[in-house]
């Protein structure tokens, strides 16, 4: 009932600079939502995300089971995973929130990956507060590829003030 995800970016808050690691799991709800991430320890990650397509499953637990009010993760109902595929082979990944409470993050990072396609940016935003879209121009976001354009990835930039709470990444898959 989950999915483990290795060698991501490099730790740099570890000594030998490995690379991340996260591990996915599902439960059953109604709606598709991220209800938690949290750094269960350095560089290694643990996201809850909820989806109906699980539930009837003996093998995966509802979400109210799972997540309690005093969670340390996001706010279960705070953020909105929508992952897309268009009819002209483009992918879109967008991360929201609908809180009315200020997010603060240190940076983020959100990639699209794939083994065996190249894909070119064909739409990347951020927003803060207020629909307020993070300027690429004035480095509050940046965007990156791999050499082989078969990862694209938005990230804070070097002017991110900390505030976010939209992030779209959509590419064109050859």
């Amino acid at each position: 009932n989950a999915q483990i995800y290795e060698d991501g970016s490099p730790c740099e808050a570890l000594s030998e600079k490995t690379g991340r690691t996260s591990r996915v799991e599902f439960v059953c709800d109604k709606n598709l939502r991220l209800l938690s991430i949290e750094e269960v320890s350095t560089c290694n990650y643990r996201l809850i995300v909820s989806t109906p397509i699980v539930c009837g499953h003996s093998e995966f637990q509802q979400a109210s089971s799972v997540i309690s009010p005093d969670s340390k993760g996001v706010e279960a109902q705070s953020w909105f995973l929508e992952l897309s595929e268009t009819q002209g082979q483009q992918v879109i990944c967008t991360v929201s929130t609908d809180s009315d409470k200020p997010v603060h993050f240190e940076r983020f990072e959100l990639s699209l990956y794939s083994n065996s396609f190249e894909m070119m940016p064909v739409l990347h935003q951020c927003r803060s507060r207020g629909r307020v879209d993070l300027s690429f121009p004035e480095k509050h976001y940046m965007l990156q590829h791999t050499e082989s354009n078969t990862r694209l990835t938005i990230s804070n930039g070097a002017n991110f003030q900390n505030k976010l709470a939209y992030v779209t990444l959509e590419a064109s898959v050859n």
